[in-house]
């Protein structure tokens, strides 16, 4: 709805950007860097939260409202998703709920999704806002690459060598207090003929990334700076007209996200949340400046 607005129409329109903050981390681009999207297995994200954080009867549950968690914390692990994959899903395979309890049950507190993407690929999402209260806040990713084949041209005749990436990331939301990146690549030299390993070793490296200079891209950073910080920048570049990093959530992507959400939430046999009923009202004189 917000999209459609006549202000957005007009010359020096407002600037519209989704607080999707973690997108403008350098540990984040990083990452993704690592990711070879076509040939991705498997994505797990995992965001929950102690239940003391997020108490019962709080806004972000209420359905009235919009509520529920998968449209709150939910919304950064499935985006996580989207940006890893490089696509949208093409279907919601599974979404179990936990929903709030009654008299208003109509939004989840906790939910466990499946995602199928183009190839064949799955994206999974543990979401908890309602987490034992011995859970520390957690956001972690894993990815899981198909084993590939490689060309190997030193090998003996009958021999193939082959390998397949593992990657994680912990603390992908808020990396900017503290994350690790771990690298893991398998390589095998295999048997043609009967498809036994002749020999296998593995590959780890561990990164942190508080900073654009420690990715080797040249965009402003400090280590002190938040995940808001960085996403601020970019703001500030496009409303001053600058061309910044070129990172952005535009609204084609806005509207890809809550469709994804959307997807999830009709698998899970709750109802689509509420729209909202506002509409704003402006003056031919407001248009006009």
């Amino acid at each position: 709805m917000i999209f459609r607005s006549p202000l957005l129409r007009q010359p020096n329109a407002p600037v519209l950007l989704e607080a999707m903050h973690f997108r403008f981390q350098p540990s984040w681009q990083y990452f993704l860097s690592l990711v070879d999207h076509e040939n991705i297995q498997t994505v797990d994200s995992v965001a929950e939260l102690p239940s003391y954080i997020i108490s019962k009867g709080n806004a972000q549950l209420e359905y009235n409202l919009g509520g529920g968690t998968m449209l709150h914390l939910g919304t950064y692990p499935m985006y996580a998703l989207r940006q890893i994959m490089g696509d949208e899903p093409k279907e919601c395979v599974t979404c179990r709920i936990r929903s709030t309890p009654p008299p208003v049950d109509l939004s989840d507190e906790s939910t466990e999704v499946r995602f199928r993407f183009h190839g064949g690929r799955i994206g999974n999402a543990v979401i908890s806002a309602r987490a034992s209260v011995t859970t520390l806040p957690t956001f972690n990713i894993s990815v899981c690459h198909k084993e590939i084949k490689l060309e190997d041209m030193t090998l003996p005749k009958g021999q193939t060598k082959w390998t397949r990436r593992k990657l994680s990331i912990s603390n992908f939301l808020i990396s900017s207090f503290w994350h690790r990146i771990d690298i893991v690549d398998e390589h095998a030299i295999r048997d043609e003929t009967n498809e036994k390993d002749l020999k296998k070793w593995t590959v780890k490296q561990s990164k942190k990334v508080y900073t654009f200079k420690d990715a080797n891209v040249d965009q402003p950073s400090e280590p002190f700076w938040s995940s808001f910080r960085h996403q601020l920048e970019q703001f500030v570049n496009r409303v001053r007209g600058k061309q910044g990093s070129g990172l952005w959530v535009d609204q084609e992507d806005s509207i890809a996200q809550a469709r994804m959400i959307d997807m999830a939430y009709e698998k899970s046999g709750l109802p689509l949340r509420p729209t909202s009923k506002f509409r704003l009202e402006i003056s031919t004189g407001d248009l006009l400046g």
